[in-house]
C-alpha cells in the first residue's frame, strides 16, 4: 500500500461545532439535490459541485466495480486526464475501502500534503467507492473526511431509493401483462385471440399499432400472423411484416429503431425498411421464446412518435417475453383438431381389394416420403488466404529492380526488390561536402573570435551530420525483403523499374499458404437451414478427384450478390501442409443440414414456390 494509511476515521479529532453547522448545511442541499435530480450521472455532477464548494478538493473520482474490473468517472476532471500511476493508486485504495468498508485515508506517494481519502459505497445494484484527493491543512483533514462520508452515504440512500422505485415499477407492469393475457383468453377461436392480444398491447403501451408473427415449428421463418388494426394490408407492408418480424426473432432482446446514440443500425435493416413503407417513425420489436428457449414467433410496435418511458417499455417486454410465448403456444394447442375425421375417411377408402391395392401404395409411397434423410445444400465456393501480409516502400527512391511477380511462391526474408540507391550516394556526397565547408567556416569564425558565427556553422555541420545518417540507413536498406513465405497475390512491378517510389506506397501483398480460408456462396433460399458448426465438404474444380471436409465457423449477416445471385457468405478453414491449394481457387461445397423427410426435401423448393405465387396473385 502507498503512503501512511488511516484504516478508519474514528481517530480523527472531534469537528468543532461551525464544521458541524457546515455539514448540516450540505447535508440538506445533498438530499435536495438527490430528490430533484433524475438520474445518477446528473446527481454525481451536482455531487461534485457541493463537496468542491464545501472543502475545496483538488480531484474527485467515482469508482465503480464492474465485474472483476474498476472503472473510474472524473466528477470534476476527466479521469482520462490523470497520469496511470495516480490511477492505479486511486484503484488500490477505493479496493481496499470497499474490501472492507470503512473510509480509507492515506498519503499519495511522492507528496506529503496531498491526502486520498476514499469513503466506500455499497447499494442494492452497484458497489463502488467514492475518492477525494485534498491538498489542504492537516487542520482542515477531519472536515474533508467528514464531509466525502457525508456524500457517500447520501449517494448510498439516493441510489437505494431508485432501486426501490424502479422494483415497484416493474412490480406494477408485471401485473399489468398477467391481467393481460387473461383478457387475451377469452376470444372465440385462433385468430380472436391473436387480435386480442395486439389490442391489449397497443392498449397498455400507447403505440399505433401492433404486429405479430407466428411461427410454425417445422419452420424458421416467422409469418404475419395478426395487428391491432383492422384495415387490409397491401402485400408490400405484408412482406415488409415477414421481414421485420423474422429479423426481430433474430435478435438476442427486444430492440428500438431508430436505435439510440451508440447503438449498431446495420442489425435493424429490416426495421428501417417497415418504418418507410408503415409511415412510422418508432419500431419497437420483441422476439417471443418460451423460458426453455423455444421460439413462438415475434411482435413489433408501430408508433409515429417516440414511445414514452422507451426503455422501460423494453425492459417490460424482455420480462413478459416467457408469458407472451407460453400464451401463444396454448392458442396454438387449441387450434389443432380434426384427426378422427381423417382415420374414418382413410377406413372407408380401404373396402374392396383395388381400394386395399391403392391404399397400400399410397401408405408405401407415405412412408417412403417420411423416410429422414440429411438435407444436403449445395453451394459454390472460393479460396482465400488466412492472412495477408503487405510490404510498403520504406522511403522515396526510384526502384532499380523486381525479382517477382504475382503467383510466386517466395520464404521468409526473400529478397523482392531493389531501390536505386544512386540519388542516396549522390547525396552523401554533396552532404560530405557541405558539412567539410562548415567545418571550414566554423575554424575561421572561431580564429577571428566571431562565436556567434562560429556556433553556427558547428549547428549547421550536425545537420549535415544527422542527414548523412539518415541516408546511410537509407542505403544500407535498399533491399525489400518478404516478411513472411507464402504467395505473391499482387505487386506487378517488373515492368516499372526506374520509376519513383512514395513513402508507404504498397509494392507486394504476401499470403501464407499453410492454412485457407473456404468462402461458401449460401443460396438465399436455404440460409434458414444454415448454422454455424455444420459440416461442409469442398470439392475444387482444380481437384476434381479430392474433397476436403471442414466445420462452418460463421455466415456473414449480409447477403452478397456473387454471380448475378444473392447469397450469405459461410466461412471454414482448411490446412494446405502440402501447399496445393492456391488463393481464387473455385469450386463446389456441400452442407450437410440436420435430417429431414424425404418428401420434405425434393418437394418443399416447389411447394415454397407455389405458396409465394398464389400469395402474390391473390
Amino acid at each position: 500500500m502507498h503512503g501512511t494509511q488511516s484504516p478508519t476515521t474514528n481517530s480523527q479529532p472531534e469537528l468543532s461545532t461551525p464544521a458541524l453547522t457546515s455539514l448540516r448545511f450540505l447535508r440538506h442541499r445533498l438530499e435536495d439535490a438527490a430528490i430533484k435530480t433524475p438520474d445518477q450521472q446528473t446527481f454525481l455532477s451536482r455531487v461534485a459541485q457541493l463537496l468542491t464548494s464545501a472543502i475545496g478538493q483538488d480531484c474527485l473520482v467515482w469508482v465503480e466495480v464492474e465485474g472483476t474490473n474498476l472503472r473510474l468517472t472524473g466528477l470534476n476532471v476527466p479521469a482520462e486526464g490523470l497520469s496511470e500511476e495516480l490511477q492505479k493508486a486511486i484503484s488500490e485504495r477505493a479496493t481496499e475501502a470497499i474490501r472492507t468498508v470503512i473510509t480509507h485515508v492515506s498519503v499519495l506517494t511522492g507528496t506529503e500534503t496531498v491526502n486520498c481519502i476514499c469513503a466506500p459505497v455499497r447499494t442494492v445494484g452497484s458497489t463502488g467507492a467514492l475518492v477525494a484527493l485534498f491538498s489542504g491543512s492537516q487542520q482542515s483533514l477531519p472536515f474533508a473526511i467528514a464531509a466525502t462520508e457525508l456524500v457517500a452515504a447520501v449517494i448510498c440512500g439516493a441510489e437505494n431509493r431508485r432501486e426501490a422505485a424502479r422494483a415497484t415499477v416493474e412490480a406494477n407492469d408485471a401485473g399489468a401483462v398477467v391481467d393481460m393475457l387473461a383478457r387475451t383468453e377469452l376470444g372465440t377461436d385462433k385468430e380472436a385471440c391473436l387480435r386480442k392480444l395486439c389490442e391489449e398491447l397497443k392498449t397498455q403501451f400507447g403505440c399505433d399499432d401492433v404486429v405479430l408473427g407466428l411461427k410454425p415449428a417445422e419452420d424458421k421463418l416467422v409469418q404475419f400472423a395478426a395487428r391491432s388494426d383492422q384495415s387490409s394490408v397491401s402485400d408490400d407492408l405484408r412482406l415488409a411484416y415477414n421481414a421485420a418480424l423474422h429479423e426481430a426473432l433474430m435478435q438476442a432482446r427486444p430492440s428500438l429503431f431508430p436505435p439510440p446514440p451508440g447503438a449498431p443500425r446495420h442489425a435493424l435493416l429490416a426495421h428501417r425498411q417497415l418504418a418507410t413503407e408503415a409511415s412510422v417513425g418508432f419500431v419497437i420489436s420483441c422476439p417471443l421464446r418460451t423460458e426453455d428457449g423455444v421460439a413462438h414467433g415475434s411482435l413489433l410496435m408501430l408508433a409515429s412518435e417516440e414511445v414514452p418511458s422507451s426503455q422501460r417499455v423494453l425492459k417490460l417486454l424482455e420480462a413478459a417475453e416467457p408469458r407472451i410465448a407460453s400464451a401463444l403456444s396454448l392458442v396454438e394447442r387449441a387450434d389443432r383438431k380434426g384427426i378422427e375425421r381423417l382415420a374414418s375417411r382413410l377406413q372407408s377408402i380401404g373396402q374392396g381389394k383395388t381400394g386395399r391395392g391403392v391404399l397400400l401404395a399410397v401408405i408405401g409411397l407415405t412412408l417412403l416420403m417420411c423416410l429422414p434423410l440429411p438435407y444436403n445444400v449445395k453451394a459454390t465456393c472460393e479460396l482465400q488466404p488466412l492472412n495477408h501480409r503487405y510490404v510498403a516502400a520504406p522511403f522515396e527512391a526510384p526502384l532499380e529492380q523486381c525479382f517477382v511477380e504475382p503467383g510466386d511462391i517466395v520464404e521468409a526474408n526473400q529478397l523482392l526488390a531493389r531501390i536505386d540507391g544512386r540519388e542516396i550516394r549522390m547525396s552523401l556526397s554533396e552532404i560530405a561536402a557541405d558539412r567539410n565547408r562548415s567545418a571550414q567556416e566554423r575554424d575561421m569564425h572561431r580564429a577571428k573570435r566571431e562565436y556567434g558565427a562560429a556556433e553556427m556553422s558547428r549547428l549547421e555541420m550536425e545537420a549535415h551530420q544527422a542527414r548523412a545518417e539518415l541516408l546511410e540507413y537509407r542505403g544500407q536498406n535498399l533491399e525489400i525483403r518478404s516478411p513472411s513465405s507464402g504467395v505473391v497475390v499482387s505487386g506487378d512491378w517488373k515492368k516499372s523499374e526506374g520509376i519513383p517510389l512514395r513513402t508507404g506506397e504498397t509494392l507486394f501483398e504476401i499470403a501464407p499458404l499453410n492454412r485457407m480460408i473456404v468462402e461458401v456462396g449460401i443460396p438465399e433460399d436455404d440460409i434458414t437451414h444454415i448454422e454455424v458448426g455444420q459440416t461442409v465438404s469442398v470439392r475444387m474444380d482444380a481437384y476434381a478427384n479430392e474433397s476436403w471436409t471442414g466445420k462452418l465457423l460463421r455466415v456473414h449477416p449480409a447477403a452478397e450478390v456473387r454471380d448475378s445471385e444473392h447469397v450469405f457468405v459461410g466461412e471454414l478453414e482448411l490446412d494446405n501442409p502440402e501447399l496445393r491449394l492456391r488463393p481464387g481457387m473455385r469450386g463446389k461445397a456441400k452442407i450437410s443440414t440436420p435430417a429431414r423427410p424425404l418428401g420434405w426435401n425434393i418437394f418443399h423448393k416447389p411447394w415454397n414456390a407455389t405458396i409465394a405465387w398464389l400469395r402474390y396473385a391473390i
